[in-house]
């Protein structure tokens, strides 16, 4: 197995339990699970019903039996991303990131949804917004928008969500590395996150386009997709800002105890 394919096996268990061990310090135990030794976590063991230990721990031994290769071999391609970022990870690209990002979601989305209203003649929900949906709600949708709409809905996905899927990520990335930058090397895989993120989004970017351009026709794999997509981008979206807020709360900690 490729170091990438064994550093994609950390995204739901491993990197959950370390950014749970990080925020609350607990004690740490060893385990014996399936013939196999595993550390947990005592403070977590405790408040949580037995079952959620079992699944962290089935998770870790069984599921996802490479996240133990973090720091060896298989972080080689997180690592060299690490350090390449690690030069541009300063509060001025930061900010200018995060300009873009308010811009986009205060000025340039709020336009682009106001002239969604004034070409259908109604409020739609599109897609992109959505927890999931299947591929029937795509082809629904579509017919919802009609012609003018549709060619609308393509124009602003290509014009504004792609060019906004490719930045965000990158800058999200940025304030990871950047409030991690004091952490082990075994924290720099959270960086996976806000990537995963834009790879989603542009994979439902490119699914949307495909449907408002092929209408009426449906490609039922890339409708289905679509909403697979979209619901992997919003919990990736939910994994970042974990992230980030658990390095804000590493950075208070670092300035009360200098």
């Amino acid at each position: 197995m490729s170091a990438a394919s064994k550093a994609l096996h950390i995204f739901p268990g491993q990197i959950l339990l370390r950014l749970l061990n990080l925020l609350a310090q607990p004690r740490r135990t060893v385990y014996t699970f399936n013939g196999r030794r595993v550390s947990s976590y005592g403070l977590f063991v405790e408040n949580l019903p037995v079952e959620m230990n079992t699944i962290g721990l089935f998770f870790t031994t069984r599921i996802y039996p490479y996240t133990t290769c973090i720091g060896s071999s298989s972080s080689t391609m997180i690592e060299k991303m690490w350090h390449r970022l690690s030069p541009w990870a300063t509060g001025r690209n930061i900010l200018i990131g995060m300009v873009f990002i308010v811009l986009v979601n205060a000025v340039l989305f709020p336009l682009a949804a106001g002239r969604m209203t004034a070409v259908t003649g109604f409020q739609p929900k599109i897609l992109d917004i959505r927890l999931y949906y299947g591929p029937a709600a795509v082809t629904e949708f579509m017919a919802q928008l009609g012609p003018d709409g549709r060619a609308l809905y393509r124009l602003s996905t290509l014009l504004i969500d792609v060019p906004y899927a490719l930045v965000y990520g990158l800058v999200y990335a940025l304030v990871i590395t950047a409030l991690f930058k004091n952490t082990a090397p075994r924290w720099h895989a959270l960086i996976v996150f806000p990537f995963l993120i834009s790879f989603f989004d542009l994979l439902e970017n490119a699914a949307i386009i495909t449907a408002t351009s092929l209408y009426p026709a449906s490609v039922y794999p890339l409708d289905a997709v679509s909403g697979l997509a979209t619901c992997a981008k919003w919990l990736c979206a939910a994994a970042t800002v974990a992230t980030i807020v658990a390095g804000l709360f590493i950075r208070m900690r670092e300035r009360g105890n200098p």
